[in-house]
């Protein structure tokens, strides 16, 4: 047998039992050579420390800024960025943090990923500041950010980026309300206050809560009433975004790279994003080349299949649509 397919047969053996972890480490600083070369703006950060009795280096927590996504948000997109920590399980447990804004047609666009070995006050820290920096925003300013609450992001936010807004993520809170009240009678309630566009509405849905449970209620209270209500979202955010299904999303079609060792994982993660990124673009040109501007041509559309006798009732909140034609209903 040929000597390269012993050594493809080596590392694809390696890879599957979780050999090669030792490796990946090792191509870090190639992936980061790469990276700038490809962008010299791109950001890539790797940190390591050394213990006592060694001076071997051990890597500590690495950070990559992608240029091209975070210029795309900063001047296309709402100044919205949903962050989460995702837990990475393996031979080296670590967290992965990440950092996504939605573009114009909602699709989602990671703009900066970080891994550290656990998730707390420092690690967001260490993210938040270089995502900052890489915006060039003074201490956060225009910028709004929905995360969970957890393991001390709101705390970094607060303290690091003192001129950024931060939104708790309804779904988190909801979960760590159903823990502690578990009664359904709220639960409709808390989703119609977590959805209030005027502040009327909100005390309306907030009064029902303390009716049925005025534990509950004064327990909402002292999260702080207006860091997730959609009413008291910044004008100037332009969103309507209460949850961090941003991140859930993205973390659904990364998870086939998290079995796999540092520098292959990085290096997957990125071409899916340019992926991702490219594919947008090209979205966003359609209507360039298009002699028919998108009002135009929807409006067409509409007329010819009110012309052809169709009708269409869609429900609110239904995926299902309604279609009738000449008394017969589809």
């Amino acid at each position: 047998m040929p000597i390269w397919k012993l050594k493809a047969i080596d590392t694809t053996a390696r890879m599957w039992l979780g050999l090669d972890h030792g490796e990946g480490y090792a191509q870090l600083l190639q992936y980061k050579e790469e990276m700038e070369m490809i962008n010299s703006r791109n950001i890539i950060i790797i940190e390591t420390s050394t213990k006592q009795q060694s001076s071997d280096e051990i890597f500590d927590r690495m950070f990559v800024f992608l240029y091209d996504t975070a210029y795309a948000f900063k001047t296309r997109c709402r100044m919205l960025l949903t962050v989460d920590g995702w837990e990475i399980d393996g031979s080296y447990k670590s967290v992965m943090l990440i950092a996504v804004c939605r573009d114009g047609n909602d699709a989602v666009l990671p703009v900066a990923f970080c891994e550290v070995q656990e998730e707390n006050l420092d690690s967001w820290a260490f993210f938040l500041n270089n995502v900052n920096d890489g915006l060039r925003l003074e201490c956060g300013e225009g910028l709004c950010i929905l995360g969970d609450g957890d393991n001390g992001i709101d705390e970094a936010v607060e303290e690091f980026l003192p001129y950024a807004v931060y939104r708790q993520c309804c779904f988190s809170l909801y979960s760590k309300m159903v823990d502690e009240f578990p009664d359904v009678r709220i639960h409709s309630a808390f989703w119609g206050a977590c959805r209030s566009t005027r502040k009327e509405s909100f005390n309306n849905q907030m009064s029902i809560i303390e009716a049925v449970n005025v534990q509950c209620y004064n327990w909402l209270q002292y999260t702080g009433c207006l860091n997730w209500p959609l009413f008291s979202m910044p004008e100037w955010v332009k969103s309507t975004e209460i949850t961090k299904s941003a991140t859930e999303q993205l973390r659904i079609s990364l998870m086939r790279y998290v079995h796999l060792n540092v520098a292959q994982r990085y290096t997957a993660i990125t071409r899916k994003i340019a992926e991702l990124f490219q594919t947008r673009y090209l979205a966003g040109w359609e209507w360039v080349y298009d002699p028919i501007t998108p009002a135009v041509r929807q409006q067409i559309i509409h007329n010819l299949f009110e012309s052809e006798g169709w009708t269409a009732d869609v429900t609110l909140h239904s995926p299902l649509a309604v279609v009738s034609r000449h008394g017969l209903v589809y």
